[in-house]
């Protein structure tokens, strides 16, 4: 059955982006204070850690509410979805 999403949450879509990002700000991190060392590693890291999941946020909730906009006017992504049966844990 072809369904159709025209609304995208911006705060919940964010935040699961946002905590995608973290492990890459991790690294980024890590790599500051590795290659820059001293007070300036730890201010790129310390801003890696809260900028990139921060900036990832805001940049994904602009474009769902850009995605709301489009999709009322013009319709939404279309996807075949199909019911699975739930598995109850043994």
């Amino acid at each position: 059955m072809k369904k159709t999403l025209d609304h995208i949450t911006p705060h919940s879509a964010g935040k699961v982006v946002a905590i995608i990002y973290v492990p890459l700000a991790v690294i980024i991190a890590i790599v500051a204070l590795v290659a820059a060392g001293g007070s300036s590693g730890w201010l790129i890291g310390i801003g890696a850690l809260i900028g990139y999941p921060l900036l990832a946020y805001v940049a994904t909730a602009i474009v769902c509410l850009l995605y709301n906009v489009v999709s009322g006017r013009f319709g939404g992504i279309e996807g075949t979805f199909y019911d699975v049966e739930s598995e109850t844990p043994a």
